[in-house]
């Protein structure tokens, strides 16, 4: 770490934190007892977190410092950006997934960070750096997304055996459809996963790794070759219902009028009030992650109560119709629930906005402020 960033972070130390309309709390015990799942009914298989797009729109910073004291073997990210941050955080070693510019081989700090090849052309570039190179092959299983063809795979170890000084310490692969209740494709992907784990070890080559399984897919894979899972959407407790949703968004009231029956409100006049109402405004819009596609369905809850979006969510403020309520100027209000069977749950807004979990929680904005809790 430079001079700079420890200047900077001890200056930060000495700061009072401003207070915050907008904040994003991590249960620290949900996010262990999560982890701690896992390991628990998977004992003889790697739990590797998964923290790329700002750890599933967690916070980096918050998920790292909750895990690295647990000593996970590896932490996932997807961009070399990632990885820098994380490093800056800890010292637990990094896998990072994503596509690299083969340009920046030769620039990379990579110490303790493990990359990930997914093409031969990649795999050529990485060999001509003349890096010495710890790295994990992706294997095309069926996704047809990314990965080394099964046809190709032959020469594509070949090239790796006579170029000691890139290691290749874990070969995988991602299925297509582990999520879907009905899912009939895993168990082909699989079996020929299987068969590629037998390929790389007659070629001579013994990776210490071969991994497959993600959140949904931990429970579908019962061979002991297949040593790894990579923890994403489990690790925040939304893949199973035996998790602990782990996040918590609150907003504050910052406004609130008397609206009168025939009134309009916010963009394009799509709300009009039916009787006399309470408005309180929000400072929490699109650009927070406060999804759109909310607008005039969504709710928030406040004093255990929920109350619906009035009109248009705006880019950084939204209307909540509070009824015969009157809000109280600055009281929280909470637009994400980490109570499952809440109408703000992550899943009933994924369900409400017809998307996925995912989606919702990726775009939770970064600047708005993360608090580890309990």
């Amino acid at each position: 770490m430079s001079i700079r960033s420890l200047a900077d972070n001890f200056l930060k130390k000495l700061e009072k934190p401003a207070h915050a309309f907008n904040i994003i709390s991590i249960s620290r015990s949900a996010i262990l007892y999560n982890y701690s799942y896992f390991r628990k009914h998977y004992p003889h298989s790697q739990i590797w977190p998964v923290l790329k797009s700002n750890a599933y729109g967690h916070g980096l910073a918050p998920i790292v410092s909750i895990l690295k004291s647990h000593n996970p073997s590896y932490l996932i990210v997807d961009s070399y950006y990632e990885a820098l941050k994380v490093r800056q955080l800890c010292s637990t070693p990094i896998l990072l997934i994503g596509s690299i510019p083969p340009q920046n081989f030769s620039q990379m700090k990579l110490d303790n960070i493990t990359l990930c090849v997914q093409d031969n052309i990649s795999l050529d570039l990485l060999i001509s750096s003349k890096r010495s190179v710890t790295f994990h092959l992706k294997v095309n299983t069926g996704m047809n997304r990314q990965g080394i063809d099964p046809q190709d795979l032959t020469s594509t170890l070949a090239k790796i055996k006579d170029n000691p000084q890139i290691k290749m310490e874990g070969v995988f692969s991602h299925l297509a459809d582990a999520d879907n209740p009905q899912d009939k494709y895993s168990p082909q992907q699989i079996k020929l996963f299987s068969k590629i784990i037998t390929q790389v070890n007659h070629s001579g080559l013994h990776p210490r790794y071969f991994h497959l399984a993600a959140s949904y897919s931990a429970s579908k894979i019962n061979k002991p070759r297949i040593n790894a899972i990579r923890l994403g959407l489990g690790l925040y407790g939304y893949s199973h219902p035996q998790l602990r949703p782990a996040l918590t968004f609150t907003s504050t009231v910052v406004n609130r009028r008397i609206v009168q029956k025939g009134d309009t409100i916010s963009y394009n006049r799509t709300f009009t009030a039916k009787t006399k109402t309470n408005v309180g405004l929000i400072p929490a819009g699109y650009f927070e992650g406060f999804d759109r596609r909310l607008s005039n369905r969504g709710v928030v809850k406040y004093r255990h109560r929920f109350y619906g979006v009035a009109g248009r969510i705006c880019m950084n403020l939204t209307c909540i119709d509070f009824k015969n309520t009157v809000p109280k100027m600055f009281d929280s209000v909470e637009i994400i629930s980490p109570n499952p069977i809440d109408k703000n749950s992550i899943k009933n807004i994924a369900r409400l906005t017809d998307t996925i979990s995912y989606e919702i929680l990726i775009h939770l904005h970064s600047s708005i402020r993360r608090q580890v809790t309990d």
